[in-house]
């Protein structure tokens, strides 16, 4: 496979991988409607009242799940290519096209590795210093406290709305609307991060194949 080759593979998963996140940011912009609606008292899921309101919610609510699903396939198809790229480059990264995957899905690890193995991606693919140490661009910090705080807000939302309390069911809702409203600012930074990353390596690789 030339460079030209990994050059246009990554920027189909790029491509993928802003698709996959623009469906997000519409079905998690659907979710947080239909959490304001809940929370307005416009719409109640329990009496299914309105009925065509509600079974609209309940639909967004159906779908969001494999929305989420696929989006996260096609970002880690993005992220192993990614680091895969930069190895085929010649230059050595902090963390395997596999482990840039695998350390979402370590408990603990989650909260820590995911954040030092972009921006080591990001370091290395604008051949810039690869140590820990240095400053990350504010789009990777902002990026990855939002998907932090996300996460926890959205983990307690979930928490909550099995409860049989309707103090604690609408909380839930409160809590989902802050969590959905933060997942979405989390996903816009992640679209540019994928963005510029891809440019600078298809750059960098075109460079090599045209100098090779």
């Amino acid at each position: 496979m030339t460079k030209i080759d990994n050059a246009s593979g990554l920027e189909n998963r790029g491509r993928l991988a802003a698709l996959g996140l623009y469906a997000f940011l519409a079905s998690t912009a659907g979710m947080l409607v239909c959490e304001l609606l809940e929370l307005a008292g416009m719409v109640d899921l329990d009496l299914f009242e309105p009925a065509l309101l509600a079974g609209l919610v309940s639909a967004v609510y159906l779908i969001n799940l494999p929305i989420i699903i696929g989006c996260i396939i096609l970002v880690a198809m993005w992220l192993y290519r990614a680091h895969a790229s930069l190895r085929e480059m010649g230059y050595e990264t902090e963390v395997s096209p596999g482990w840039a995957v695998g350390w979402y899905f370590i408990p603990l690890a989650h909260l820590v590795m995911p954040y030092k193995s972009m921006k080591d991606l990001w370091n290395t693919s604008f051949s810039e210093t690869g140590d820990f140490s240095s400053s990350a661009p504010s789009a990777i910090n902002f990026w990855w406290g939002c998907w932090i705080v996300s996460n926890m807000v959205n983990w307690q939302s979930t928490r909550l709305s099995l409860s049989e309390n309707a103090a604690e069911y609408e909380l839930s809702l409160v809590l989902g609307a802050v969590g959905s409203a933060i997942s979405i600012a989390a996903a816009y930074f992640l679209i540019g991060l994928i963005r510029d990353i891809t440019r600078a390596q298809t750059d960098g690789l075109a460079a090599q194949e045209v100098f090779a």
